[in-house]
């Protein structure tokens, strides 16, 4: 997510002379999917920055995976205070849900040569004054005691950060709050 002047989704880079959308692949797909009906028109002048021949790439497999990951999560994308860093959550949400798939599904020999891991989640906030800065949003410990044993899970976050960021009033409901975290 990006922040130019208090709007989420745009920012002007450093030797930049025009702002551009971040993340823009999310912010892209969030465009297409609204061209397709997915999700009502949002009129934010952010989303005037990509550019619609980029977004009916019909060869570009990363976008047609998010528009098919993303379209399910924008249900009451409306009642969120902002859409884009609604949107920037939700991606969130399907980059950690696929990530823990590759993990403990796709990756049978993770726990072969490592007693543990480790994995910190966030969204990056890039602004244009003050430096980017790190929203952590998860912070979890797996290990495994054999191969045969199941995975457990440590949730670290309190201990390393203390409470959890309250994103009710950014997403605006409770099931777009669960989905963010897979629940």
């Amino acid at each position: 997510m990006c922040i130019y002047d208090m709007k989420p989704g745009a920012l002007q880079r450093d030797g930049q002379v025009n702002i551009s959308s971040a993340c823009g692949a999310a912010v892209g797909a969030y465009k297409a999917l609204q061209k397709k009906k997915v999700v009502s028109e949002d009129p934010l002048t952010v989303l005037d920055t990509v550019r619609n021949e980029d977004l009916y790439a019909d060869f570009d497999p990363q976008l047609q995976t998010i528009l098919e990951l993303l379209g399910p999560r924008l249900q009451g994308i409306e009642e969120s205070s902002d859409s884009i860093a609604f949107v920037t959550y939700q991606m969130y949400g399907i980059i950690h849900k696929l990530m823990y798939e590759i993990m403990f599904q796709q990756t049978k020999d993770l726990f072969d040569n490592a007693s543990e891991v480790a994995v910190v989640g966030g969204v990056m906030i890039n602004r244009r004054i003050g430096g980017d800065f790190f929203q952590p949003l998860s912070f979890e410990s797996f290990s495994r005691e054999s191969k045969d044993a199941e995975v457990k899970k440590i949730d670290l976050f309190r201990e390393a950060f203390g409470e959890r960021p309250d994103l009710l009033p950014i997403l605006g409901s409770e099931a777009a709050l669960g989905r963010l975290y897979d629940e």
